[in-house]
C-alpha cells in the first residue's frame, strides 16, 4: 500500500512535471517493508521511500546507501471500533500490532513511554503487512496499530478511531534513500527527481484539493468521499534529514540490540543534493 509521503512525486508524474524535466520515474508499491527492502538490496530499485530505522538497519548491515531527503509522512494510531480504547492510557493489556524495527514500532514505543506504560503491559504482535493489520483491526483481533495515511483513511471510513498521529507527537522519521551506485551514476537524474518533487509540492500548495482528488482515488485506492476528507501533511520542499532525529533512532535501535553499539551513522545522511545544517560537533 502506498504512502502519502510520495504524493508530491506522484503529482509530478501525473501532471507531466517529470516529462518536462526529461526524466522517467517508475514507482513500485510493495505490501511490506520487508518486500521493499529485498527489492532494493537486489538492485531492482535506485531509491526507495523508507523510514529512518529501515535506512539505519540496512546501512549498519553493510548496504551502501545514503538518506538524501526527508519526507512529510506521518502515522496515525488507530484503535479498533471493537476495542473500546479511547486514549493511549487505555492501551494497557491490549494488543498493539507493529512492524518490527520500523517507524511503526518506534512510534508505538514512544506512545507507551509517554503514557507511562511499561513494555510488559502491552502486547506487540509483529504484523508487517499493512493490509493484514487493517483486516485484524476490523475483526478486533488487534486493539490498535499505527497506520500510514491511505490505510488510516480506510480505517476511519470503516468506523475506527484515530487516537493521535506522529505529527502531533513531533516525530519525523521518513525519507528517501538512494544507493551509492545510483548517487554516483545518476547524479543528474536524482537532482531532477528532487526538482520534480519540489514542483509537485508547489502544485499541492497552490491548487484546490478537488483538482487532484482523482490521484488519491486512483493511486491510493480511496473512495472519493474519503479522499476529499483526508487530512494530508503540510508538504514542504525537499529537506535534508535532521541529525537530531537520526541520532534518536540510532539510540533506539541500539537499545533494542538491532544494530551494533559501534555503528556511528555519520555517513547515513547525504550532504550533496540538499543544503542543510552540518552535524553538530
Amino acid at each position: 500500500m502506498p504512502s502519502f509521503d510520495g504524493l508530491p512525486s506522484l503529482v509530478a508524474v501525473r501532471q507531466g512535471i517529470y516529462d518536462s524535466l526529461d526524466i522517467k520515474i517508475d514507482f513500485i508499491t510493495y505490501a511490506s517493508a520487508t518486500d521493499r527492502d529485498a527489492a532494493f538490496l537486489s538492485g531492482k530499485l535506485d531509491g526507495m521511500l523508507t523510514d529512518y530505522p529501515g535506512a539505519t538497519l540496512l546501512q549498519a548491515k553493510g548496504s551502501r546507501l545514503r538518506l538524501v531527503m526527508e519526507t512529510d509522512g506521518s502515522l496515525s494510531l488507530i484503535a479498533s471500533k471493537k476495542s473500546n480504547v479511547r486514549n493511549p492510557d487505555g492501551l494497557k493489556g491490549k494488543n498493539i500490532s507493529v512492524s518490527g524495527n520500523t517507524f511503526v514500532e518506534y512510534a508505538t514505543d514512544e506512545v507507551m513511554k509517554r503514557a507511562c506504560l511499561h513494555p510488559g503491559e502491552v502486547n506487540k504482535p509483529e504484523i508487517n503487512n499493512i493490509s493484514l493489520r487493517l483486516m485484524m483491526l476490523e475483526d478486533g483481533q488487534i486493539s490498535a496499530s499505527f497506520l500510514p495515511g491511505p490505510a488510516t483513511a480506510i480505517a476511519l471510513n470503516n468506523g475506527h478511531t484515530a487516537l493521535l498521529n506522529t505529527r502531533q507527537m513531533g516525530l519525523r522519521c521518513t525519507g528517501i534513500v538512494f544507493s551509492e551506485k545510483a548517487i554516483t551514476e545518476k547524479d543528474e537524474e536524482i537532482r531532477r527527481f528532487i526538482t520534480g518533487y519540489n514542483l509537485g509540492v508547489k502544485y499541492l500548495q497552490t491548487r484546490p484539493q478537488n483538482e487532484w482528488t482523482e490521484i488519491l482515488v486512483k493511486e491510493f485506492g480511496l473512495q472519493e468521499k474519503a479522499a476529499m476528507q483526508i487530512d494530508l501533511p503540510d508538504y514542504r520542499p525537499a529537506t535534508r534529514p535532521s541529525y537530531h532525529d537520526i541520532e534518536k533512532i540510532i539510540a533506539w535501535l541500539k537499545s533494542k540490540g538491532a544494530i551494533p553499539d559501534y555503528y556511528p551513522g555519520e555517513n547515513l545522511v547525504d550532504t550533496t543534493f540538499i543544503p542543510g545544517t552540518l552535524k553538530p560537533q
